[in-house]
C-alpha cells in the first residue's frame, strides 16, 4: 500500500518545524536512522545545498545538475545555526522577514553560514510542503495535502505524492481507483530505494489520470 501523508504545512518562518531546544518528540530514533530532529533539518534543505560557485541567481539552469550537492553533516550544523538566527525574528520595514545582515553576527564565519542555509532551505521551500508520512518519514512534497499517499513509482528518480479521484471502469472492465500526480517528494531516508522493502503489498498497479 501507498504511504499516506497524515500531517503536512507549508513552510512558515513564524511556525517553522524545528526546535531551538529539541524536545522528547525531536530527539526521538527517526524510521530513516538518527533523529527526528536531524531528519527535520535535511527535510527543509532538501539534503541539498547549491554549489560554492552556483548561489547566485544567474547560474545557468542549463548547468542545473552541478547546482546542488548532498548536505554534509557541517550543512546541517549550518541549518541549525539558520534556526537560532530566524529565531531573532527580525523583520523588514515592509514586515516580512529580513534576510540574514552581517551586522547581526559577531562571527563572520556564522553569518556566511546562515546565509547558505537560508539559499537552500528558501529554494527547497518554494512551493512545497513539509510531510510527515504515517510510516515515520518527512520530507518535503510539492502541492501535497493531508490524505494524499506517496509512492514509488518503477524507474521514476523520485517517489511521488498522488491524490485519489474515485473509481473508474477501465476499458468497459472492472473498476480500479484513479489517481492523479500531485508532485515530486523528497523524503529523508527513503530516496536510495529504502522504501521498496518497507511497501506492505511490494509493487503494485495504479492507474493515473
Amino acid at each position: 500500500m501507498p504511504f499516506v501523508i497524515h500531517a503536512g504545512d507549508m513552510i512558515h518562518v513564524e511556525e517553522f518545524p524545528l526546535q531551538m531546544r529539541p524536545n522528547k518528540k525531536a530527539l526521538r530514533p527517526y524510521v530513516g536512522g538518527g533523529t527526528l530532529y536531524e531528519a527535520t533539518c535535511r527535510a527543509v534543505c532538501g539534503n541539498l545545498f547549491f554549489a560554492s560557485d552556483s548561489s547566485s541567481t544567474s547560474a545557468s539552469l542549463a548547468g542545473s545538475k552541478a547546482m546542488f550537492r548532498r548536505a554534509t553533516e557541517h550543512d546541517i550544523k549550518s541549518v541549525k545555526l539558520w534556526r537560532k538566527w530566524l529565531h531573532r525574528g527580525k523583520t523588514s520595514e515592509y514586515g516580512s522577514y529580513a534576510p540574514p545582515d552581517p551586522k547581526d553576527f559577531d562571527n563572520q564565519d556564522v553569518y556566511a553560514r546562515v546565509v547558505e542555509a537560508n539559499r537552500a532551505i528558501r529554494s527547497v521551500g518554494l512551493l512545497r510542503r513539509f510531510v510527515e508520512l504515517d510510516s515515520g518519514y518527512v520530507g518535503m512534497a510539492a502541492g501535497a495535502i493531508e490524505g494524499d499517499e506517496v509512492v514509488v513509482v518503477m524507474g521514476a528518480r523520485t517517489p511521488f505524492a498522488v491524490r485519489r479521484v474515485g473509481e473508474l471502469k477501465i476499458d468497459g472492465g472492472e473498476k480500479k481507483m484513479a489517481y492523479v500526480v500531485v508532485g515530486e517528494c523528497y523524503l529523508v531516508g527513503g530516496m536510495d530505494g529504502e522504501l521498496m522493502g518497507s511497501m506492505e503489498k511490494g509493487e503494485e498497479e495504479m492507474y493515473l489520470l
